[in-house]
């Protein structure tokens, strides 16, 4: 896995923290993220972009499934505010 942290300020002073975390599919369609899921950003499997509801779900604080299964060796980029 590869990560990536972004941070910024809103306009009302909150901190803003996004991260990307990418993974190379090997089997489960369950993937466990390092911090609590505040909004995605972005999924996408070998850089195309997937749609929340249709291709994905937030099925927990920090838990994101697949509806589909990827090829194996496929990359999961995910991109979130947390």
């Amino acid at each position: 896995m590869k990560s990536e942290n972004l941070m910024g300020l809103f306009n009302f002073g909150k901190l803003l923290k996004v991260k990307t975390e990418i993974f190379t599919y090997s089997s489960g369609l369950n993937f466990f993220l390092d911090y609590d899921i505040k909004s995605i950003v972005t999924l996408d499997v070998n850089g195309l972009v997937q749609t929340e509801g249709s291709s994905f779900e937030i099925t927990g604080e920090k838990d994101i499934t697949l509806l589909g299964t990827p090829s194996v060796g496929s990359k999961i980029g995910i991109t979130y505010v947390y």
